[in-house]
């Protein structure tokens, strides 16, 4: 759904971020590291994200770099099996590119049986 969000640092939590957008703030999930790399309020950031849809919970995670979104994309396919996390790797290769952790998310589910 979002690849990434281009903005200024609003507020910092202890694990959370916002980002104001042209006037929206978005607010994030994020981890220590990401926390660290992020710059002081006001400054402008680039934070990489994968949007999360559970059963009890919507989540916007935020990522200092693409890698570490991919990975906790990954990471939530290998919940759904080995096939679908194997089915994200060979798309990307295939495509000889960084797709965002969402796209890989839903080229992964659109190719497995059953859905």
């Amino acid at each position: 759904m979002y690849a990434y969000l281009n903005g200024k640092v609003a507020e910092k939590g202890q694990n959370s971020l916002v980002i104001d957008v042209n006037g929206v703030g978005y607010l994030l999930s994020v981890s220590m590291n990401t926390l660290q790399e992020t710059p002081p309020i006001g400054e402008s950031m680039k934070v990489y994200t994968y949007f999360s849809v559970r059963e009890d919970a919507v989540d916007l995670f935020g990522f200092a770099s693409q890698e570490d979104a991919t990975q906790e994309a990954l990471a939530a396919l290998q919940a759904l099996g080995y096939t679908a996390a194997e089915a994200a790797r060979a798309v990307q290769q295939v495509r000889g590119q960084s797709d965002s952790a969402n796209d890989l998310v839903r080229l992964a589910l659109r190719n497995m049986a059953g859905f």
